[in-house]
């Protein structure tokens, strides 16, 4: 689960790609690269599905709309 500040959101899409980040293609060695910490938690529980694209999203809007949240 990926979890960001607006502020670092701004930070981060003002830095250029990483040499790193451009062969990996995680997202994640941007921040590193440009001196971020990234903090790593063991989850308890499996996590749900991602939701990364506007469907994914209405759907899930959709679901929790249908139980009442």
């Amino acid at each position: 689960i990926y979890c960001y500040t607006v502020g670092f959101l701004r930070r981060y899409v003002a830095w250029p790609e990483a040499p790193t980040e451009a062969l990996e293609k995680l997202e994640q060695l941007r921040a590193l690269h440009h001196g971020a910490r990234i903090m790593v938690a063991e989850a308890s529980q499996v996590p749900g599905p991602g939701v990364d694209t506007q469907g994914e999203l209405d759907r899930v809007r959709m679901l929790m709309a249908a139980m009442g949240a």
